[in-house]
């Protein structure tokens, strides 16, 4: 068997893993061609390539009070409040950082003016993150 041939069947563990597996006998079954040579994987490539990181700074941010609001769903938690309450949506407003969390029965139950009194929990994270 070839070398590469190898190395994909056994999940592309290194090459001379493979080889030192065969010669004691590790692996038995198959007869490893000792004149292949490893060649290039490309899928060991991408599965070692490093992804982007997120910049330390948003390139974008907003000017005014709600022109740019982020949302965040937490839950559920493993015991309900007194309120039957089991999730947690924060609303965070990008340009004062201003954060109100809202306190939710279901995942699904959609954030409205309806269904939604007042925040429980209002926190003003702007002089802690500047």
């Amino acid at each position: 068997m070839d070398i590469n041939l190898a190395h994909q069947k056994f999940g592309h563990i290194s090459h001379n893993a493979i080889r030192h597996a065969v010669s004691k006998g590790y692996i038995t079954g198959i007869e490893l061609d000792n004149q292949s040579k490893p060649e290039f994987c490309e899928a060991c490539a991408k599965a070692k390539s490093a992804r982007q990181l997120f910049p330390k700074e948003s390139e974008t941010q907003a000017t005014k009070y709600s022109e740019w609001v982020h949302w965040d769903l937490w839950g559920p938690a493993s015991v309900k409040s007194l309120n039957g309450n089991s999730y947690i949506a924060a609303r965070i407003d990008d340009a004062t950082r201003k954060t109100m969390l809202y306190f939710q029965k279901a995942k699904a139950r959609p954030l409205t003016p309806k269904n939604v009194m007042k925040p429980i929990s209002i926190l003003n994270l702007a002089a802690i993150s500047r």
